[in-house]
């Protein structure tokens, strides 16, 4: 009720999961919530659908393609690698990233519940890529927006692997990775990056002189 989540949802969420749930099986589970019920299926769309799953190289039963839950995988795995898809089809992926944030936090309280650290971290994870439109091999700079690809492999000849990277870059190298983008698209991307969190940790291990091969330590 906290995340205003269907109770048939839950249901589904605790009958379908368990310690072993790997990530591709928690999007399976995440597009059987039954929020996706409203997702709409247009008379013709089948044959667009399919056409997209093959574009994302997703095997698909032809029978399934007029099932909102099948849509609600295939518009979801268009987000994750940023494909591009029709308006009608870009208005029901928008319904669908509306609710699949408030459910994969509903789907990390199911998991945290029963006490199975790996499944609510996958589950974290793929909240992360609903947020970043991304999957999590790809490369850190496809978390800024307006970056493709060709710019990725760009960047990388550049020897540009992270966004620290490109904060770090002087300007005139910085304007040859951004040739393209538009002065509202370039502010776009300034801003993501001035608000990119830069974490410094420092530790020390006590006592270590008294450590041996195998033995606990603590750290402050």
């Amino acid at each position: 009720a906290y995340y205003y989540i269907r109770h048939t949802t839950i249901e589904t969420f605790s009958r379908c999961v368990n310690e072993n749930t790997k990530r591709k099986g928690l999007l399976d589970i995440l597009c059987a919530a039954s929020e996706f019920d409203a997702v709409p299926v247009r008379s013709g769309e089948e044959a667009t659908l399919y056409g997209l799953a093959q574009q994302l190289g997703m095997k698909v039963d032809k029978d399934k393609l007029n099932d909102p839950h099948t849509k609600a995988q295939l518009l979801l795995n268009a987000h994750f690698t940023r494909s591009p898809i029709t308006t009608d089809l870009s208005s029901d992926q928008k319904f669908i990233l509306e609710h699949s944030v408030r459910l994969l936090q509903g789907l990390v309280d199911v998991i945290s519940s029963c006490g199975w650290l790996t499944p609510a971290l996958s589950a974290m994870e793929l909240s992360q890529m609903v947020v970043q439109a991304t999957t999590s091999t790809s490369s850190p700079l496809m978390q800024l927006p307006h970056f493709t690809p060709a710019m990725v492999d760009k960047a990388k000849k550049m020897k540009v692997e992270d966004i620290f990277d490109v904060m770090g870059m002087d300007d005139g190298p910085r304007e040859k990775l951004l040739d393209g983008l538009s002065q509202s698209q370039l502010a776009d991307v300034a801003r993501a990056c001035n608000r990119f969190p830069g974490i410094a940790l420092e530790y020390k291990v006590q006592n270590s002189d008294a450590l041996s091969a195998g033995g606990s330590a603590k750290i402050a």
